[in-house]
């Protein structure tokens, strides 16, 4: 792989641990982070959940006490990729098994629920302690970098989610909403911009979506059903999909990159957004893990939507809910199109190379240690129009 190291950023999630049997090959995307003569590839990196697993052998041999979980984790890590070549410049963010799979709020009046706390505290505390990414931060935008960076943190502020208020539970808080759209839109519109999210903004799981068949008038139902709450990506938060995804519609925001993690498959996505005859396209690059070897444990890429289109109202979510429209159709010639393109990446485990090679495109090299060649994606990028010559 020849890269320019200085734009060069190296994308990753998911490391399961090795045990006795498989301790070599579990870290080897670690040793890929270098060339043949011990040159970092990359300059930056960016890690998206899941470094650890504290519940690695979902509760049948896991410490019992849950901060020791925590200890041997990070210092399994640890010891495993000391030698590793990595890149000085490094961030992360984490995602469940940080904590506990599938950690997100439970009812304040429910049995468990001073535990369910007790977990995301200590597990934060052990996370800031002994990550391998010092320094790290979250909910922050990152400057200073080939690209501008918004690290969006995708788990710890969720709302508690039921049936009751599946349209309406939350992502995450109004201080991380405003930040992460005030950064988009002070950015330049034809920039790069590259938004680190554990969570997969698309694609959108089977289960979860409705169809939208339109009545006589033309109108349409919501593209969500109660199923979404078995999605723990953007998917299962229909209410922040559905603002965010009209912030950026409205605003023409061109050249945003989704990166993210937690579907240990890789894949990437094309997301054309339309409202109001303004057309933009959202790119989006899934890292499969650096390693999962379990298949029961990953996700199946056919229980995605890979080609999808759904509509979504054009309404104020800061006066108004999504639930709002729950019982009655919008009218689909006012809606804003969505339409997603997804491309499976051939299997495998290993980091995804991003870099900006010309003005016009962005390549993705997944690392692939088992291939003969390394997948490589072109993303094409908007440019502006060409402004007219005045001639005096």
């Amino acid at each position: 792989m020849t890269t320019d190291t200085a734009k060069t950023f190296a994308i990753g999630s998911c490391q399961y641990p090795g045990s006795f049997f498989d301790q070599e090959y579990a870290y080897q995307a670690w040793q890929k982070l270098s060339d043949d003569s011990g040159l970092c590839k990359a300059d930056t990196l960016l890690l998206l959940g899941d470094q650890i697993y504290v519940d690695a052998t979902a509760g049948l041999f896991d410490e019992s006490d849950f901060r020791k979980r925590y200890l041997y984790a990070y210092e399994a890590l640890h010891s495993r990729i000391n030698e590793a070549t990595i890149p000085k410049t490094k961030y992360s963010l984490n995602d469940d098994h940080e904590l506990n799979e599938n950690w997100e709020p439970v009812f304040s009046g429910s049995a468990d629920h001073s535990d369910n706390e007790e977990i995301i505290e200590q597990g934060l505390s052990y996370y800031h302690k002994h990550d391998i990414c010092k320094g790290r931060t979250t909910e922050q935008a990152i400057q200073g970098l080939a690209h501008p960076v918004f690290l969006c943190n995708s788990r710890n502020n969720r709302s508690h989610r039921h049936a009751g208020n599946y349209l309406d539970a939350r992502m995450f808080n109004d201080q991380q909403e405003q930040a992460l759209t005030q950064w988009l839109l002070d950015s330049d519109p034809y920039q790069v911009k590259i938004v680190g999210s554990p969570a997969a903004l698309m694609p959108r799981l089977h289960c979860s979506a409705k169809s939208q068949i339109p009545n006589s008038k033309g109108e349409v139902p919501l593209p969500f059903n109660p199923s979404c709450l078995q999605s723990d990506s953007w998917g299962g938060y229909p209410s922040s999909l559905t603002a965010l995804l009209l912030f950026i519609a409205r605003n023409n925001i061109q050249n945003i990159l989704f990166v993210s993690g937690d579907f240990h498959f890789s894949a990437v996505s094309k997301l054309v957004l339309t409202i109001n005859n303004k057309t933009t396209t959202v790119h989006l690059a899934h890292c499969s893990a650096l390693y999962a070897p379990f298949p029961f444990a990953n996700a199946n890429p056919g229980s995605y939507i890979l080609e999808d289109e759904f509509y979504l109202p054009d309404i104020d979510l800061s006066q108004s809910r999504l639930s709002d429209t729950a019982n009655r159709y919008f009218n689909q010639q006012s809606a804003l199109q969505c339409r997603v393109s997804t491309k499976v990446v051939p299997g495998g485990d290993g980091f995804c190379f991003l870099r900006q090679e010309s003005a016009t495109s962005l390549k993705l090299e997944y690392s692939r240690p088992t291939l003969d060649s390394n997948p490589v994606y072109e993303l094409p990028l908007m440019t502006p129009e060409p402004t007219d010559l005045i001639h005096a």
